[in-house]
């Protein structure tokens, strides 16, 4: 948890199996950025996971596709002061985490991908982990 709160990098990467405690270090992570005055923003490929982290991580969570339409629209954008959980980032299709790495990059926002290497690929181009 200390390397992602304090890294430096603009993406870091956390994999572990499943019940290894991935959405606890979320909340740690969460209320470590939000202590900074950082705004943090959950999204996950599937409805469930970005519920799952919104619930149990305390993270305000979309759908990649929610989250990509919504910087699209402008109702949502990120900057220096922003930090992107991608939770199940090994099912995201490589087009969409290309749209968040740019819009991450783009804007000084950090991003964190999180998840499982033996779990589901994506359904289209991609599988990051």
């Amino acid at each position: 948890m200390v390397g992602i709160c304090r890294s430096g990098r603009c993406l870091d990467v956390v994999v572990g199996l499943p019940g290894t405690g991935k959405t606890t270090v979320l909340e740690t992570v969460r209320l470590a950025h939000e202590r900074e005055g950082m705004r943090v923003i959950g999204t996950a490929t599937s409805g469930q996971a970005a519920k799952t982290v919104g619930r149990d991580a305390g993270i305000e969570s979309f759908t990649v596709a929610s989250l990509l339409a919504r910087f699209d629209r402008g109702s949502i954008s990120l900057d220096a002061r922003t930090l992107v959980v991608l939770d199940e980032a090994g099912m995201t299709d490589d087009a969409d985490l290309l749209r968040l790495i740019d819009e991450a990059t783009a804007t000084g926002a950090k991003l964190v991908l999180v998840g499982d290497h033996r779990q589901l690929s994506a359904v289209g181009p991609g599988g990051s982990l």
